[in-house]
């Protein structure tokens, strides 16, 4: 999955549940703060489908 698709997936996310979506720290991953949870996202444009996915079932469970 491409990192904006996953971004923008997210963006969704945060918006229905009515939190903030925010960049918390840089490195070698980026840790977006969703709420109260922190998700490491990794820094590759191309993202492995399995690793999106369970990027994406976290931040829907939170």
């Amino acid at each position: 999955m491409k990192r904006k698709d996953l971004m923008r997936r997210l963006r969704e996310i945060a918006t229905d549940k009515e939190v903030g979506l925010v960049f918390a720290r840089q490195g070698s991953a980026r840790d977006l703060a969703l709420g109260q949870l922190r998700i490491p996202i990794p820094r590759h444009n191309e993202i492995a489908e399995g690793t999106a996915k369970a990027i994406l079932r976290r931040a829907e469970d939170a």
